[in-house]
């Protein structure tokens, strides 16, 4: 029975999506199924889309919504999905994201508001939602929701009483002011849900400045700053939206997405949820993960931190004992030692493969990914018993009077079962033969009738491929460690063959690469002809017949 893989491979951050990546494996692997994963940051709409289509979702709808990018100065279309359950889904890197930072007019992390998502969320009240997923990652912006609280009518006032709302666009701003005012801040008519994989408290030495300002270009001394400014107006909230504010003891996920998370949950009262422990309850992992050999997961890369509610993390805690060797690591660049993660885990991880350093340089891995998976799902295959190393268990069909020597890429799986040349019924090759020589299939059914046939019209039959690794009968499976026949000692020892017909396009590759070179000085004929299997459905039989019949004659 063939192996059935699931695959929730997170993307290789600046290299290559998820769904790339799930596509990529899909052209490589038979009985393959997955969905893309995303911690709610980049990519996260590509996997709702995918998961909902997959659930058979009724009229899923993809909308455009207008909103100013994290500068304040483009009007930016922010994808949003509804779902036919009256839902919608937006990410926060679609919106406030760094690939929306025009580095030609960004001034810094000081100058970009999150003002584009408070747009999105007014315009999503417009459409009678039910409850809003926001993947919140990915951003740009560390403002702590000032651009978002006042595109929601937030007023801001300085020592003096002063409406300076006008004035207040960026987090710097914030030290003007003294008051809030949150008595015309517009209502949101729907439930919203926070998707993301970060669990860090909004301030502090593991708050969302010193953690992750500087992926956003902040230096030291900005960061010190940002932590300053986030604390006059966290102060703020507290004293001036107290009566808003929930259970501020729960840190969770304050200091993602710049703070944002912060006044997701406390101020908008969304419900916060791990990025990958919602996506699994989203698929129903947990019944759908024993319907699979082998589960496939992984990230750019692995460190110590993707066991801490990451995706490999979540995905490791979503198994069970009876689990053992089911999960299956691909990632960028690893950065741990299998040996030194806790024996639970352990045991539920068959293998790890990383692009970088095995196969590549990191930055040769990172511009060429695909290239280097490649040399992973070998591995792969190899290693899960699906390539299998096989040689040629029986000779050349030849003899002195052989005049035409007919060569395949190597024995299908019933040709190794039955030790004879095109014995799989739905291949061609006989039925072609017959139909050339005139005769009734039917007459040469039984392998000796067969043989027989083959002699009195002086057709030999060999491969190309004495020994490879193969996948089943699957001509493109063969890539490494092949072993070509010798060709010059057979054309040696059966002087008479004047024609040599190689059938497919893999034994011609095969061929010109291994053996062309060997009879250059042979007085022999080549022919390069379509191959007979069933699955070269492009050559009927009459087309198949009327190629074979002019190389014959």
């Amino acid at each position: 029975m063939a192996i059935k893989i699931l695959s929730l491979i997170d993307s290789f951050k600046g290299s290559i999506s998820s769904l790339e990546i799930s596509k990529f494996l899909k052209r490589n692997f038979t009985n393959f199924s997955y969905f893309p994963i995303s911690d709610g940051g980049e990519y996260f709409l590509d996997t709702v889309k995918e998961i909902l289509m997959s659930e058979n979702y009724k009229e899923l709808k993809i909308k455009n919504i207008h909103s100013l990018n994290p500068l304040n100065k483009e009007k930016i279309n922010a994808k949003i999905i509804l779902d036919s359950k009256n839902n919608a889904y937006i990410e926060s890197a679609n919106i406030i994201g760094l690939s929306l930072v025009n580095k030609n007019n960004d001034q810094g992390i000081f100058k970009r508001s999150s003002y584009g998502i408070g747009e999105v969320l007014l315009k999503i009240n417009k459409l009678n939602i039910n409850t809003l997923y926001i993947g919140l990652g990915g951003s740009a912006t560390s403002d702590l929701g000032i651009g978002l609280l006042k595109a929601l009518n937030l007023k801001f006032f300085d020592k003096n009483n002063k409406d300076i709302t006008e004035e207040v666009n960026f987090i710097e701003d914030i030290v003007n002011v003294k008051k809030l005012d949150f008595s015309n801040v517009y209502s949101l008519n729907y439930k919203i849900e926070i998707i993301n994989d970060v669990s860090n408290p909004l301030l502090g030495k593991n708050g969302a400045n010193y953690v992750y300002a500087f992926q956003k270009g902040a230096k030291n001394e900005d960061i010190e700053k940002l932590e300053e400014y986030f604390h006059i107006f966290y102060k703020l909230l507290v004293k001036h939206a107290k009566n808003r504010l929930i259970d501020l003891n729960d840190e969770i996920g304050d200091g993602s997405a710049g703070g944002l998370g912060f006044i997701f949950k406390h101020v908008l009262k969304g419900k916060y949820n791990q990025g990958i422990e919602f996506i699994l309850k989203k698929i129903d992992f947990k019944n759908i993960k024993n319907k699979y050999d082998y589960i496939f997961t992984g990230e750019g890369s692995l460190d110590y931190q993707s066991f801490n509610k990451k995706v490999v993390g979540g995905i490791l805690d979503a198994l069970d004992s009876k689990d053992k060797n089911k999960l299956v690591i691909i990632c960028g660049q690893n950065n741990i030692e299998i040996n030194k993660i806790s024996e639970k885990y352990k045991n539920l991880i068959k293998n790890i493969y990383s692009l970088s350093p095995r196969y590549a340089l990191k930055e040769e891995a990172i511009k060429n990914p695909k290239k280097y998976l490649k040399e992973i799902v070998f591995d792969i295959k190899k290693d899960l018993g699906i390539l299998k190393f096989k040689d040629h268990t029986f000779p050349p069909f030849i003899n002195k009077n052989s005049e035409i020597l007919i060569l395949g890429s190597f024995p299908s799986v019933k040709s190794l079962e039955k030790n004879f040349y095109y014995m799989n019924k739905t291949n061609r090759f006989y039925n072609v033969l017959a139909t050339i020589f005139n005769i009734n299939l039917n007459e040469i059914s039984a392998l000796e009738k067969k043989k027989e046939f083959l002699n009195k019209n002086h057709i030999a039959l060999y491969d190309v491929i004495k020994s490879c690794y193969i996948e089943e009968s699957k001509d493109e499976s063969i890539k490494k460690d092949i072993l070509p026949i010798d060709i010059k000692e057979l054309l040696n020892e059966y002087n008479n063959i004047k024609k040599i017909i190689v059938s497919g396009k893999k034994a011609e590759k095969l061929f010109k690469q291994y053996l062309l070179k060997e009879i250059k000085n042979k007085n022999v004929e080549i022919y390069y002809l379509p191959s007979t299997s069933s699955a070269n459905a492009s050559f009927n039989i009459e087309k198949l017949v009327e190629i074979y019949k002019k190389a014959l004659f």
